[in-house]
Parts: C-alpha cells; structure tokens; sequence
C-alpha cells in the first residue's frame, strides 16, 4: 500500500442547505485550516503534510501545491490584502509568504519560538497578526517582514485571533 489517503481534505459547504456541495481531497495527511480568496473561487488549504493546495471552488480541483516553505506541519493559512500574496503559519515556528502566481515562498519570517497557531489578516494594511504557541501575539507587516507594534504576551495558551 502506498500509505497515501485520499480522505485527507475538507469540504465546502452551501450554508443555505446545510449541506456539503463537494469535497477537495489530495493532501496525504490531515487538513488544519482554510482560507478564501475574497470575491474569488480560490480557495487555500495548510496540512499536516507540509504543504498548500489552491482550489479551484468551481470545479473542485486543486490546480496549485506551494511546498518548501516549511519543514513541518503547516497550522494556518490567510490572504494578507494582496491577491497574489499568502501567508502561512506552521510548527517549525515561522511564517512564509508565498507568491500565488509563482507558486514559490516569497520569504519566510524565523521571529518565534513557537508554534504559529493561527494568522489572520491585517483589517488597514498588507500584514497579519500571528498567534503563537507560546502565548503571544505578534502582527506582521507582509511587505517588508518587519514586526508591527511588539509583541503581546498572554497568561495563557492563544488558539486563534479574529
């Protein structure tokens, strides 16, 4: 057996139903986030198997794999303001930027010592905010990986940021 799954993916869903309308599968392991490409049919997923996959939702095919970037699993996706920019937070403690039409990292942000949990975009700026496993919260700006306002630290663990 080839040890490959091919039920590793995720499923997107008409809310209006509540039912799924199709299934992107293709990752070999599990599937941690996903993110929208707004006002898009893109959609971005981050695995366990170190890689991204870029979907098209239309026809429910992957038509991207990013990969490099990390060396282990990647925990979180986000789109910082920029259509052809994707960032992605994993366990080896960094953040990558990707180039969408390219397919290759962009740069990689080695600023943590821990996990980085969860991105979300900037609302005003091209950057993201990163939550990382050692409790703090770090915002990013995406076009010259420079650290915005120092970081905050929390009493306790931070799973995600809105």
């Amino acid at each position: 057996s080839s040890g490959i799954n091919a039920e590793y993916g995720l499923a997107l869903w008409d809310t209006s139903y509540s039912t799924p309308i199709s299934v992107l599968s293709g990752h070999v392991a599990g599937v941690w986030d996903c993110a929208g490409l707004e006002d898009s049919q893109v959609v971005a997923s981050a695995s366990e198997d170190c890689t991204i996959r870029l979907w098209d939702r239309r026809t429910a095919t992957c038509f991207s794999t990013l990969a490099g970037g990390h060396t282990d699993s990647i925990l979180s996706v986000c789109w910082p303001r920029d259509q052809f920019v994707l960032a992605s937070g994993s366990t080896d403690c960094n953040i990558s930027l990707w180039d969408t039409r390219t397919c290759k990292p962009l740069t990689r942000v080695e600023a943590h010592s821990d996990s980085v949990k969860q991105l979300t975009p900037l609302p005003h700026q091209p950057g993201v905010m990163a939550s990382v496993g050692d409790s703090s919260l770090k915002m990013w700006d995406t076009r010259g990986d420079m650290e915005l306002h120092g970081t905050r630290s929390f009493p306790s663990d931070l799973e995600c940021v809105a």
